[in-house]
């Protein structure tokens, strides 16, 4: 397809990509600024974004920038049509690159695809050819974008480039529509014929470039901070060396990720991965938007755990997909993996006993087992409630959950596995809800079960959300969306405070709110004004989590080191 695949045996450059806001003494100071914190935040390379200063004539005032840049630096003046902000004409754009190349200050001069078949660019082609024995020349990257979606004419333009003696590096870039197109990316590195930069641009496309080293690619590129950010999707420098340990990944590396939609304000990346560092796990954790539509979901699974190079070993699995999990793995006997499971093996699904009964499943696996690939699903929520639960409360024992009564209120899927959890131990449970209707038929279907392990029944009644003003109960769970930072109602609480404040024996009872985004929502500042015992769902989140790095990697995760990366983190984080 590319010819022979070249076969590169270094590590991929971290390039800070820093916008030149205009060449007077002000602009150029703070890109050399911000080149200098680009280096101590470990960059390798400068790229000088020079259109939107509209240096077409500058070319004195660029080599100045060239020259006391701290890094080895690329230069670029990009096009209006492939993204920039040059408005120029292209023969003083041309001019001065190629007064910049025959400098030899730049490492790499970046030009658009169109300027090996332009006439224009020759005296840029032919210098570049004719400098090509120089130890340290200036060199062609030569760049595609597009900013619709994947070219049609993709391997068109790449073979374009590869014939070219005048381009040292291809770079092709467009818009992610979806986790698939990083798939693509990945795959033009694999079969790459000249050192390549392959990267999808926007919220889908945030895995090709924390993926880059593994796919060999020529480099990724990274803000320096919020506001030097050069393209959509473009994550910064601390973000891909502090999180996503952008310098440990190799072509080994094993790769986990938060599917959902959206996924942007998820802590769970900042858990995993400092839980793979703290053990030395050769694994990254990245963000997996996926549209809300099972189609979605289920085209874009099956690729991932049918590129057999992306070594794709499991995922967390967040709303709106929970239930889609669960009927992917109801769906799997139906779906052709033979491709998939490697020769002479076998796929295999697991489906844990919880997911049935929950109804939903937040977690995935690919493990190998012999001559099988096993795909496993399973609810680590339930496991997390529980643990969160005994551990404020001080119970070294699930079965003393059936001394409990707790109070649930919700009748959605975070209820629902509330109501499995507890009930599953022995604990009574009372469901509240807005609309008794769907309280009572939760309890319908979770009375006639067994308590685990004993031939007793489950403790399930419904009631309106009233009760809450006079049942005894030792904890009141809120199993709804509201006081979530972005939420139906971010500033309301799920139970009237008239009906907290007339609550008996406050401290006996626990408050326990499942949403963990903010910290303090306002239902528990609430709570701890009025003097009841609080917990928040942060604490959830780190024990269900616990158990998903458990089944990833059969070590015991860093619960303390997550509490403190948490608490480092932002309050509405």
């Amino acid at each position: 397809m590319l010819g022979a695949v070249y076969a590169q045996g270094r590590m991929t450059y971290l390039c800070a990509s820093i916008s030149v806001d205009g060449f007077d003494e002000v602009g150029t100071q703070t890109a050399l600024e911000r080149a200098d914190a680009a280096c101590s935040q470990g960059a390798q390379l400068i790229e000088w974004r020079i259109d939107h200063a509209n240096a077409g004539r500058d070319d004195v005032r660029v080599l100045h920038l060239v020259e006391h840049s701290p890094l080895p630096c690329i230069v670029t003046c990009r096009l209006r049509s492939e993204g920039g902000q040059y408005d120029g004409t292209e023969r003083d754009r041309l001019a001065m690159l190629e007064k910049t190349v025959r400098t030899g200050k730049a490492r790499y001069v970046d030009v658009e695809l169109q300027v090996l078949d332009d006439p224009a660019g020759a005296g840029l082609r032919e210098i570049v050819r004719k400098r090509s024995g120089d130890d340290l020349p200036t060199r062609l990257i030569v760049s595609t974008h597009d900013f619709h979606g994947r070219p049609s004419d993709l391997y068109r333009r790449l073979q374009r480039m590869g014939s070219d003696e005048s381009c040292s590096i291809a770079k092709v870039v467009w818009q992610a529509r979806s986790l698939r197109d990083n798939l693509q990316a990945f795959e033009v590195l694999c079969n790459r014929t000249k050192p390549t930069i392959a990267l999808c641009m926007g919220e889908f496309g945030v895995m090709s470039r924390i993926l880059a080293p593994k796919f060999g690619g020529f480099l990724t590129f990274a803000g320096v901070d919020s506001d030097s950010i050069t393209a959509p999707g473009q994550p910064g420098l601390d973000e891909l060396r502090s999180i996503y340990r952008f310098d440990k990944i190799s072509a080994d590396t094993k790769v986990y990720g938060i599917i959902g939609w959206p996924v942007g304000h998820s802590i769970s990346p900042h858990l995993h991965n400092s839980g793979f560092d703290a053990m030395g796990y050769d694994g990254v954790y990245v963000p997996m938007p996926i549209a809300p539509e099972y189609e979605h979901f289920k085209a874009t699974l099956c690729a991932m755990l049918d590129d057999e190079k992306l070594d794709f070993r499991g995922a967390s699995v967040t709303l709106p997909h929970k239930a889609n999990l669960m009927r992917f793995a109801r769906a799997w006997e139906d779906l052709d993996h033979s491709a998939s499971a490697g020769e002479g093996k076998s796929w295999r699904i697991v489906i844990d006993e919880m997911v049935e009964e929950v109804g939903a499943a937040n977690t995935l696996s690919v493990r190998e087992d012999g001559d099988n690939r096993v795909l496993e699903i399973t609810n680590t929520d339930v496991d997390g409630l529980v643990d969160s639960l005994c551990e404020t409360l001080a119970i070294d024992d699930r079965a003393k959950l059936s001394e409990l009564h707790a109070a649930i209120v919700g009748a959605g899927g975070a209820a629902r596995a509330a109501v499995a959890g507890l009930s599953r131990y022995g604990a009574s449970v009372t469901i509240c809800n807005r609309t008794e209707a769907r309280a009572q038929e939760l309890a319908v279907d979770f009375s006639g079960r067994k308590v685990d392990g004993s031939k007793r029944e489950r403790r399930v009644a419904a009631g309106p959300i009233e009760v809450l003003a006079s049942l005894q109960c030792d904890v009141i769970i809120n199993a709804t969306s509201v006081g979530m930072t972005g939420g139906p109602d971010p500033a309301g609480s799920p139970i009237p405070l008239y009906l907290l404040e007339g609550r008996a024996n406050r401290e006996g009872t626990l408050i326990f709110d499942l949403v963990y985004s903010p910290r303090m929502t306002p239902l528990l500042r609430a709570a701890r004004d009025s003097g009841f015992r609080t917990l928040g769902g942060l604490e959830m989140l780190i024990q269900q989590a616990a158990h998903q790095f458990r089944l990833w990697t059969a070590n015991a995760a860093p619960t303390e080191r997550w509490r403190e990366t948490a608490g480092r983190r932002p309050e509405n984080d």
